[in-house]
């Protein structure tokens, strides 16, 4: 018996020694990987952020990385052995494990990363690994199922800490988390992630496993040696979990007489935004409300390059619903102004999202940077995306924004929206398909004096019944000062619009379409609010608005 005890020691033994050696392996490469970085010189002038031993500066364009050394890429595959042995020795061990993936995925050895992640066998810290290494090759449907799992594995202290995304936030949104408890931490970061996704035409939301990825590389990085040369703490903590793993490093030239290192430089991937909204209440569907990507220059809390995005521009778009039966049809006319086009495919996704939940897409596998796409989904306040990305990752467009039915108010009538098109003589236009086929890409009217406005009023009486009609166009974001210098005629009043007139006799059909050409040439350039209201004699009303800008 004593035979059997013996092995088992020197078994352990030998497993205790791999994993030292495995450690002095990792430390000895980031000696190595700093010893060969490029020389570039540093940078001048105060920090975008200080954070504590690091100054951080937001690149606004890429820097053209060096490529790395051959000798780098050499002493990476020495300790990807050299963990892989110690795994053979200690199997299950999850920090080997850990710097196996990490390494795998720095050395760009993605699907390899993958199968190393799914080798591990563990608690919530292996299912973290496979999110890590499927986020890594951009398979973020998989990420996000798998840090799923992970967080349901955890504690609820850990996953209350892995959910905190207070170091992103700011704003209004910020205070609000700061006043919550854990419970309701949680419901809003769903809230946030959701108003948040960079494109809703992928499977799984690639912000939000960006993050949890930055929170398993702090997990792997804690206690090992970095490529910065320092120990990890706290500040290299906040700048990985705002900001992620740079890119690429670089080291600077030590002045005469320097008693350290020279500093590494890391290189972020850029062009990165904020994505996250600011708002308190990102889980209230603002109708009309328009969620821009704020890149929010050095003031960003928070940043993400997505790699698919190497160009990002916001689109012009105007979007519309109209009621079909118990649903609704929305229509988006959209236009890219400063094109990201090249020779690459273009690929369309028009998304809509009621809630966090649910997300419906319908993609156009050759589209334009300028056109229209329309979908069917039940009536009801939804998240509307459109988004345009060229097939070899160099650019993508989007724009978002909140859509409603102007008919579910309480009383009998209601009206869609008002979808603007472009007011052709000769050209008539009877239908909402005659309307769509002639939509203006944007409520940005530049040098426009006619502008056609289709609507389809719903509940008209089926015997037939008159319906008057109301149609304002009053300037918006009049200022106090302004409003003071009208009243002491020292300005001109701001010119408002307005049109009254009867339809009649109007049958009921479902829906009841109607177009009119509005000569909008007599305003200068401003933003106006365009009211519809339509009314019956029986007194049932319903109104809905379109908000435009006019540049002469």
């Amino acid at each position: 018996m004593r035979f059997p005890a013996l092995a088992l020691l020197l078994l352990a033994v030998s497993a205790a020694r791999s994993g030292a050696q495995a450690r002095v392996a990792q430390r000895r490469f980031e000696e190595e990987r700093r010893a060969w970085l490029p020389v570039r010189g540093g940078r001048d002038g105060e920090c975008d952020a200080r954070i504590g031993r690091f100054c951080y500066w937001a690149d606004t364009v890429p820097d053209p990385a060096v490529p790395e050394s051959p000798r780098v890429a050499r002493a990476r595959e020495r300790l990807l052995g050299e963990l892989a042995q110690a795994l053979r020795a200690k199997p299950g061990d999850e920090w080997l494990s850990g710097q196996r993936v990490r390494y795998l995925i720095d050395g760009g050895w993605l699907d390899s990363a993958v199968a190393a992640a799914r080798e591990c066998r563990g608690g919530w810290t292996c299912a973290a690994l496979e999110g890590l290494a499927l986020h890594s090759a951009q398979r973020w449907g998989g990420g996000d199922s798998a840090f799923a799992r992970a967080l349901a594995q955890m504690s609820e202290k850990q996953r209350c800490a892995w959910n905190d995304i207070e170091p992103l936030l700011d704003g209004a949104l910020r205070a609000r988390w700061k006043a919550s408890d854990c419970a309701t931490r949680a419901r809003i970061a769903a809230y946030a992630w959701w108003r948040a996704t960079p494109a809703m035409g992928h499977d799984g939301n690639d912000l939000r496993t960006e993050y949890f990825a930055r929170r398993t590389l702090m997990l792997l990085w804690d206690g090992t040696a970095t490529p910065h040369g320092v120990q990890f703490g706290a500040d290299l903590r906040e700048l990985m979990v705002r900001y992620g793993v740079p890119a690429w490093y670089s080291r600077t030239i030590a002045g005469p007489g320097a008693l350290s290192e020279p500093p590494v430089i890391g290189h972020d991937h850029a062009p990165s935004y904020a994505w996250l909204p600011v708002d308190s209440a990102p889980e209230r569907l603002v109708t009309g409300a328009r969620d821009d990507v704020h890149a929010r220059g050095v003031g960003a809390r928070a940043r993400y390059a997505p790699p698919y995005a190497r160009q990002f521009r916001e689109m012009d778009a105007q979007l519309s619903a109209f009621r079909r039966g118990d649903s609704m049809r929305v229509v988006a006319a959209y236009a890219l102004a400063d094109t990201i086009a090249g020779s690459a495919a273009v690929r369309g996704v028009l998304a809509l999202s009621p809630s966090p939940e649910m997300v419906r897409r319908t993609h156009v596998a050759s589209a334009r940077w300028s056109g229209v796409m329309s979908m069917t989904s039940p009536a009801a306040a939804q998240l509307v995306s459109v988004e345009l990305s060229r097939e070899d990752s160099a650019g993508f467009a989007r724009v978002r924004e909140v859509v409603a039915p102007n008919w579910l108010a309480p009383g009998r009538l209601g009206v869609s929206s008002m979808l603007l098109f472009a007011a052709r003589e000769g050209a008539e236009v009877r239908t909402l398909d005659d309307a769509v086929a002639a939509a203006l890409p944007s409520a940005r009217l530049v040098r426009v004096t006619k502008v056609g406005l289709f609507w389809e009023t719903y509940g008209v009486s089926a015997g037939g019944e008159e319906l008057a009609v109301a149609l304002t166009v009053e300037p918006i974001e009049v200022g106090a000062l302004r409003k003071v210098k009208e009243r002491l005629h020292l300005a001109r009043v701001a010119p408002t619009l307005s049109i009254r007139w009867t339809d009649r006799p109007v049958r009921a059909g479902g829906e009841v379409p109607r177009a009119v050409s509005v000569d909008l040439g007599s305003l200068p350039s401003g933003r106006y609010r365009l009211k519809l209201v339509v009314s019956s004699g029986n007194g049932a009303a319903a109104e809905a608005f379109r908000d435009v800008e006019i540049v002469r």
